[in-house]
């Protein structure tokens, strides 16, 4: 690429949230929602951010909402409405059940994108790709699309595609990969208070 695209950022709104009991982008740590955390951690580095998701979800932060993709299930129908929504820009798509993001853990991701890929989807300490803190470019699209047609919708395996970046996180970062998704992890994320003490710096200052 001769100049590099804008970034995006997208939200996952998440699926049915059957584990959590209720929708996990409406949760909290502190005073702000999971969705208030991961805003101000990706918007230093975006051009704009949305939330992603099916038009019934609940949702009443002042960001817009894409719907996803019709006909395709999990995270992929919200990662394909995104880059279909603005089919020249990369796009940083985000969980909303990681709120331990941080905006160290967004310049690592974002300092790859001066290479020539389809996308960037890290692996974890365990090797694991993590596909929903990940950055991902138009031409994957077709990848997308070949896992749509063939009824896989684990995103997981975009990570195994051509061209596709898997960098391994550095381990001071690991905590920004780290899902709550149970009332377990929720109650632990709550007790522990880790979100509160995040300071969201601008990356001038990184």
């Amino acid at each position: 690429m001769s100049e590099q695209a804008e970034l995006h950022a997208g939200i996952l709104l998440g699926g049915k949230s059957t584990r959590m009991g209720q929708p996990k982008h409406t949760l909290r740590l502190g005073d702000r929602s999971f969705v208030e955390i991961i805003h101000a951690a990706v918007a230093p580095f975006t051009r704009r951010v949305v939330a992603l998701g099916r038009p019934s979800v609940p949702f009443d932060h002042a960001i817009d909402v894409i719907p996803d993709a019709e006909g395709v299930k999990g995270p992929l129908a919200g990662i394909l409405a995104a880059l279909r929504s603005a089919p020249e820009a990369d796009w940083l798509i985000v969980a909303c059940d990681m709120p331990f993001i941080t905006t160290d853990a967004i310049a690592w991701i974002d300092s790859f994108r001066p290479q020539s890929c389809a996308a960037i989807i890290p692996r974890d300490q365990d090797g694991i790709a993590q596909p929903l803190l990940a950055i991902y470019r138009p031409s994957i699209v077709e990848d997308i699309m070949d896992l749509i047609a063939a009824e896989h919708a684990a995103p997981r395996s975009l990570a195994k595609k051509e061209g596709v970046l898997t960098p391994l996180v550095p381990e001071p970062l690991a905590q920004s990969w780290r899902n709550v998704n149970t009332p377990e992890s929720y109650d632990s994320a709550r007790r522990v208070g880790e979100a509160s003490s995040r300071t969201v710096l601008r990356p001038g200052e990184l």
